[in-house]
């Protein structure tokens, strides 16, 4: 005769779970934070500022305001990692949707990191 028993450890097995997806989701939002702050310091254009960036690419920058608006959050209790804008940098998105001199950053920044994100989420 076979005698089989099982244990239950479904709690622990949704920790590892959870302890696994927190420290994806810290390493994808810094990963991306610190990519975006390397695209906006990509070129500069000191005073008399004479020399913008081209079009389709980040903003050349000036004073480093943007850069120091662009601010990212963790949120481990809800398993949440963000990247965002101050409101005072709203000027940011004018950059960033901008139809006449698109100079985009954020979502350029996300296209060209895009592989590397992938690999950090596992897939």
């Amino acid at each position: 005769m076979i005698h089989v028993t099982t244990t239950d450890n479904t709690t622990g097995a949704i920790a590892v779970v959870q302890a696994e997806g927190w420290d994806r989701i810290r390493r994808l939002t810094l990963f991306f934070w610190q990519a975006v702050q390397q695209s906006l310091h990509l070129r500069s254009n000191p005073a008399p500022h004479k020399t913008p960036a081209p079009v389709g690419g980040p903003p050349a920058i000036r004073t480093g305001n943007l850069a120091g608006a662009v601010l990212y959050d963790l949120d481990k209790q809800n398993l949440v990692g963000r990247v965002g804008l101050t409101k005072q940098a709203r000027y940011g998105l004018v950059h960033e949707l901008s139809t006449r001199f698109p100079r985009p950053w954020l979502l350029w920044t996300l296209e060209k990191v895009k592989p590397q994100l992938m690999k950090i989420a596992g897939k």
